[in-house]
């Protein structure tokens, strides 16, 4: 079921979340977060399996989540998220 957008002039809630090779829970997970949030954005941390194509084909049927990609090599998560929310800001 598409995502259901609240009014302009209503507080809008995002999600950020940061995925590597879920591809076996990032399907509820997205579809769970997804229903609650006004937008979620996924930025992959270099996926090999078939996470990122599930989350792009969940972003394409639900409309309100976003699949980035990070070309950066190793795991900083708290310097990625905080770049990813000045960015969705």
């Amino acid at each position: 079921m598409p995502h259901r957008h609240r009014l302009s002039n209503q507080p809008r809630v995002i999600g950020l979340t940061m995925v590597k090779n879920e591809q076996d829970i990032i399907e509820p997970m997205l579809r769970h977060n997804a229903a609650l949030l006004d937008a979620l954005i996924v930025l992959d941390n270099g996926s090999v399996d078939d996470t990122r194509a599930i989350a792009l084909a969940l972003a394409r049927e639900l409309g309100n989540v976003v699949v980035t990609d990070s070309a950066q090599f190793g795991y900083t998560q708290g310097e990625r998220m905080t770049r990813l929310l000045h960015t969705a800001q």
